[in-house]
């Protein structure tokens, strides 16, 4: 396995945890600055009756309200008292119907029957609230049930009961397009961390590559493709080229690239970086082959291209830093 592969391994198994970090240190950091600074607990509107309207007798009413809460509080327990005319159904029961950035949004209901017609008096609801320490604010909250009216029902020759109207009730603000755009962000971000990872691990590797052993790779890519025999011969040599330039500027710190042929020669000759003459005749037919086919327009033949391909090989080879080892530090000893 190469190193850049095992980098980004190493990249995409650590991303998640780190997300991970990152979101539960901020869930922590809302949790205690939350707790420090002990908000109060807020209704979102008064207790509402429903249905709203055309109660008939014997109809299941449900009182409810919307608390907003701290993360750290919550109801705990309710206590109820129906208007006269009216009894509990059953014991008012609360839940957490969403959450949001610090608070939590609680739904505190209770069911009554009227058993009789008329207007039906207010009653009280008493919510009592967790006690998250001995400096906790407001542990319970006193509502009033409002009162409602209820209808006899109307029943004839083929009538049948009618519905309750339609229902009316405070919905919570949704954070579902704020989770959205959490999740995009999130992607985004690992998105860029695997392409930055990616192209610095790809940049080291070309780094690491010396100049002689990277212009002897391109050279058997240039071979291979000739040897395919759909290579276009002109770009061929444009490409080898480029690779022989490339390699003399790495090398010799020689201008190659942006100089022309006449400049470069010149510069060759008055210098002493190819002490050998065989190095430096090879170089000088090779640039003024290259301008004949740029400018000329004569492309070589495929065996002419091949046999440059082999001087430039052999160029390189001989050309090359000579590597240290044991036995040559042992014989210089």
């Amino acid at each position: 396995m190469t190193t850049k592969r095992k980098r980004l391994i190493w990249i995409l198994a650590l991303t998640p945890v780190v997300i991970l970090l990152l979101l539960g240190g901020g869930v922590l950091y809302m949790y205690c600055k939350g707790v420090a600074a002990d908000k109060a607990i807020e209704p979102l509107g008064t207790v509402k009756i429903l249905p709203d309207e055309k109660i008939r007798l014997g109809d299941t009413v449900t009182a409810s309200v919307l608390l907003k809460c701290p993360w750290h509080r919550r109801p705990v327990e309710a206590k109820a008292i129906a208007g006269k005319g009216s009894r509990l159904v059953a014991k008012p029961d609360f839940l957490r119907i969403s959450r949001g950035f610090g608070s939590d949004t609680w739904k505190v209901s209770v069911k009554l029957k009227p058993y009789r017609l008329g207007a039906i008096p207010e009653g009280k609801l008493d919510i009592q609230f967790n006690r998250y320490d001995d400096k906790t604010k407001m542990l319970d909250m006193k509502l009033v049930i409002p009162t409602f009216v209820v209808d006899p029902i109307k029943l004839g020759a083929g009538d049948k009961l009618q519905l309750a109207g339609s229902v009316k009730e405070v919905v919570p603000p949704s954070y579902i397009k704020y989770y959205v755009i959490g999740g995009v962000i999130i992607l985004l971000i690992i998105g860029a961390i695997i392409y930055i990872a990616y192209n610095l691990g790809r940049r080291a590797e070309l780094k690491a590559v010396s100049p002689w052993d990277l212009a002897l790779m391109r050279l058997r890519s240039l071979r291979s493709l000739l040897g395919s025999g759909s290579a276009d011969l002109e770009t061929c040599f444009v490409s080898l080229t480029d690779v022989v330039r490339s390699y003399l500027e790495e090398r010799f710190n020689l201008r190659a690239p942006t100089q022309t042929t006449d400049e470069f020669l010149h510069e060759l000759r008055n210098s002493d970086v190819l002490p050998e003459e065989e190095h430096r005749r090879f170089l000088e037919d090779f640039m003024t082959s290259a301008d004949l086919v740029k400018f000329a327009k004569m492309p070589p033949s495929e065996s002419d291209l091949l046999h440059t391909v082999s001087k430039a090989e052999t160029l390189i080879n001989e050309t090359r830093p000579v590597e240290k080892t044991e036995e040559t530090e042992g014989g210089a000893k």
